[in-house]
């Protein structure tokens, strides 16, 4: 008997299954990879957010004068540690940092230079879940920053999706008097 050109019915089936298992395979695979490579990203960037950030405050805050700092910390409910520094840089000019909740738990540098009245507002950072600032009892021109972010790793909204990062309470040295 001759064979004709063309696939048996069995040879279709068994092609069929055997694709249906490669396609499952790969795909439960790049799923976990997927989500690895999301929550990656995310790390990374909220990670390169809070460097930011904290460049920023120290660098602000190293040209403001320690005999005009103000510090408040104030508690919040759900317990959250939020605070704002207000202070003059060496050039007079009127700095605030504060934790705000406008855009929700994020972080505020505002500026108001000598002799204006116009304050531009900076958001340095977001999803700031502890923000405060603190003496240094021996040197007052030494402030201590408190940062404590966490971040959503991908819409899941599972305890597991979420990244806390507490970071060493920064140093700052203030060089003005």
């Amino acid at each position: 008997m001759k064979r004709r050109g063309g696939f048996t019915l069995i040879e279709m089936v068994l092609t069929t299954a055997l694709l249906s298992l490669l396609v499952l395979a790969v795909a439960r695979l790049g799923f976990p990879t997927f989500k690895f490579m999301q929550r990656s990203q995310a790390r990374q960037e909220a990670q390169a957010q809070a460097r930011i950030c904290l460049e920023t405050v120290e660098r602000v805050m190293s040209n403001g004068r320690a005999s005009t700092v103000t510090i408040s910390n104030s508690p919040t409910t759900p317990p959250m540690q939020s605070g704002q520094i207000q202070f003059q840089s060496v050039d007079e000019s009127s700095y605030t940092i504060t934790w705000s909740t406008a855009p929700p738990n994020s972080v505020h540098l505002q500026h108001t230079p000598q002799g204006s009245s116009s304050t531009t507002d900076t958001v340095l950072a977001t999803s700031v879940t502890g923000f405060s600032f603190g003496w240094n009892p021996v040197d007052p021109s030494i402030i201590n920053v408190n940062f404590v972010m966490s971040v959503p790793l991908d819409s899941s909204g599972s305890p597991d999706s979420i990244l806390t990062f507490i970071l060493p309470p920064q140093t700052i040295q203030m060089n003005g008097s």
